[in-house]
Order: C-alpha cells, then sequence, then structure tokens
C-alpha cells in the first residue's frame, strides 16, 4: 500500500488494523550454540528419542528452556529420528558391564511375547537379577505399558530392596517417559535405571578400550581404560556419565594399561566439553591408577587444561586410589 498508493507507513497499518510495533518487530534471537550442542549430544546418545524426551533430558540437567524451542532447534539440527529401514549394527561406544558380585547388584528387564490358541498375542515382563540368574518376576498381560513397569518393580523393591542398578534395552515402555522420571526420582532413594547406556562384551570380541560401571548406591564410577583410547572414546564416557546423573560421583580411573591416542588439543576439546557439564553439574573428585609414563602424562595435561576445580590425584595402585575416595567422600 506504500508503494501503489504513497501512504505513510502508520496510515497503511492504520487501514489494515495493524500495530505499527508489530509491523516494525524484528525478531532477536539469543544465542543457541551451548544448547544446540549438547542437544546433537544427547540425540547422539539417545537415537531413537524424540525432542519431548531430549527436552527432558535437558530439563534434568538443570536447562530452563520451552518444549516449542527444543522442536525448533531438533528440526533445524535435523535430528528427527529416522525411520527404521531394517536392521543394522548398532554404532558408538558401548561399555561391557562387569559382572556382578552380590544380590540386587544389577537386574535386567526384558519382554517376551507369545500367543494364545485364539491367536491373541499376549507379552511378559520377565525381571532378573543378574548375580545368580533368579527370575525375580515373570508379569504376563496382554498390555504392559511403563507406568504397568513401575508398580512391579515397586512390588519387587518392596520385599527384596532396592538394586544398585537396572539395565535393559531401549524398547518403548522401559524409555518411557514416566520409567525415565521414576528412575530419576533420587527423593524416593531410587535404583538409577540405565536404558542401553551399557551392554555386555560377547565371548571372543576383542575388549572395549574404555567401559564404565555406575553404581549408584556407592556414588562411584569405576573406569578402566585397556589398550588404544581416542578422544572419541573419552566423549562417550563423558556423555553416558551425564546422561545417568552420576556427575558429582566419585571417579576411580583404571588407565594401568591404557595407550592415549590423543594431543594437546584433543585434551582442550575434552576441557571444554567438561567445563560446558561443570557450568551446571558439580563434579566428583577423580582419582587415576597409572603405571607409563605416557599416561601420567595424558593426566597431567587433562589436569592442567581442564576447567573444573575438582580434586584429581594420581596413584600407583587401585587400593591407595579407592583410600583417597573414601576419604574424599567423609571430607
Amino acid at each position: 500500500m506504500q508503494r501503489v498508493h504513497g501512504l505513510s507507513q502508520r496510515r497503511a497499518c492504520g487501514l489494515i488494523g495493524m500495530d505499527v510495533s508489530s509491523y516494525r518487530y524484528r525478531p532477536r534471537r539469543s544465542d543457541d550454540s551451548a544448547l544446540r550442542e549438547r542437544l546433537r549430544a544427547l540425540a547422539g546418545l539417545r537415537r531413537r528419542f524424540g525432542y519431548r524426551r531430549l527436552g527432558w533430558l535437558l530439563e534434568r540437567e538443570g536447562a530452563k528452556v520451552n518444549l516449542k524451542k527444543v522442536y525448533r532447534l531438533y528440526r533445524e539440527e535435523g535430528l528427527a529420528v529416522k525411520r527404521r529401514r531394517g536392521r543394522r549394527r548398532a554404532i558408538g561406544a558401548r561399555a561391557p558391564i562387569v559382572v556382578p558380585q552380590e544380590l540386587n547388584q544389577r537386574w535386567s528387564l526384558d519382554f517376551v511375547s507369545d500367543q494364545l490358541a485364539n491367536g491373541r498375542r499376549f507379552r511378559l515382563l520377565n525381571v532378573i537379577d543378574d548375580f545368580n540368574s533368579e527370575c525375580l518376576a515373570s508379569v504376563p498381560d496382554f498390555s504392559l505399558s511403563g507406568l504397568r513397569v513401575i508398580r512391579e518393580l515397586e512390588a519387587i523393591i518392596a520385599h527384596r530392596g532396592k538394586p544398585a542398578m537396572i539395565v535393559s534395552d531401549n524398547g518403548t515402555e522401559l524409555t518411557s517417559n514416566a520409567v525415565l522420571r521414576w528412575a530419576a526420582d533420587d527423593s524416593a532413594g531410587r535404583c538409577g535405571m540405565l536404558g542401553g547406556l551399557t551392554s555386555r562384551r560377547p565371548e571372543g570380541e576383542p575388549a572395549m578400550p574404555l567401559r564404565w560401571e555406575i553404581s549408584h548406591s556407592q556414588k562411584l564410577v569405576h573406569i578402566v581404560a585397556e589398550g588404544p583410547v581416542t578422544l572419541k572414546d573419552m566423549e562417550a564416557h563423558f556423555d553416558a556419565i551425564v546422561v545417568a546423573d552420576a556427575m558429582p560421583y566419585a571417579k576411580l580411573f583404571d588407565a594401568s594399561d591404557v595407550q592415549p591416542i590423543y594431543d594437546d588439543h584433543d585434551v582442550l576439546m575434552m576441557g571444554a566439553r567438561l567445563s560446558a557439564y561443570t557450568a551446571t553439574l558439580e563434579a566428583g573428585p577423580l582419582a587415576v591408577v597409572a603405571k607409563t609414563d605416557a599416561a601420567r602424562a595424558a593426566f597431567a595435561r587433562f589436569v592442567n587444561m581442564s576447567p573444573s576445580k575438582r580434586p584429581a590425584m594420581l596413584f600407583d595402585t587401585e587400593a591407595e586410589a579407592r583410600a583417597w575416595l573414601a576419604g574424599q567422600a567423609k571430607s
């Protein structure tokens, strides 16, 4: 109207019923680079999670962000979950689980299915104690939702006690919002539930370069490094610990047989990632067991370049490291 009829801006806005301030408004979006990077990291770790569950993970880390904004960034970064096209081998770093040494140290959940004579299918939720392979429950039903899984687990915990860890696959019932919130509710004294964050290493396969076990009951992360360890291995380890809410826990890093394959630039990259984590999360004490000069040099570079002010010490034996961590817990 301004170009055709030669009207002023105010006159043209008045004729079409638009406020002048609305016409002159220009969007001013904040810098979301850190949020985008964290969203990409979580999406890479939880490959089958949509924007709603990723938004909940961000909220659990302390990020105050609207779900609509999470959806916008999710679409702009191209993180939409693609439709499955056949079965493919999973990619990414996986950490083998340490064999449990006592009851209630680790439970496993999984579903099996069958059908009745009339063709109607049903499912069974199986809960196994991995120490002695005891079946704690086998719940049959035609429908087993996430809320039903929670009720059955609470019934088992009521008479058997709380496990240190629960492992499962990435089934929808076991990674629903209800189950994730239940597992993260520390006020109720519940165990940590790691859906797809850990895995067993089949016999005959080579050992993973970096594996870890998170004990929520002891508030301890035990990391074992064997052979060549790269920057990518360390980043996968950082992401898994953050998702499991284990950043404040004490960390025992056994680097006796490690061969670090990273330089000062890679250490700076790890320091930057750790800085982003510790901006909102507390980092627990770190005890490293190292016997080679290469491992000791890598530890020194990491401590010098890391922005975190947490206590960190180098030891020759695991016993000394555990004793020091026990003293840090008491102080």
